[in-house]
């Protein structure tokens, strides 16, 4: 799904990421992609290297990894 529509969204994410709040409420229209971007956020989050300090997920690392392989422990 192209969530590049959703650029805004993201960069205020990756501007909150380093004083991330306790929870986060992604709220919207049905079909907009939110679940898409919840999964991007989690990903980001679990990353061991994140591509800039609080950017887009690697992809490579462990976590990441995991997280691709629907076999996380923190995720269920």
């Amino acid at each position: 799904m192209n969530l590049d529509w959703l650029e805004s969204g993201r960069a205020q994410f990756y501007r909150l990421a380093a004083h991330m709040p306790h929870a986060l409420l992604i709220h919207g229209e049905r079909g907009t992609g939110k679940y898409h971007l919840a999964m991007e956020v989690v990903a980001s989050l679990l990353c061991d290297q994140p591509r800039q300090q609080a950017g887009p997920a690697c992809g490579q690392c462990k976590n990441c990894v995991m997280f691709a392989g629907d076999n996380h422990p923190d995720i269920h």
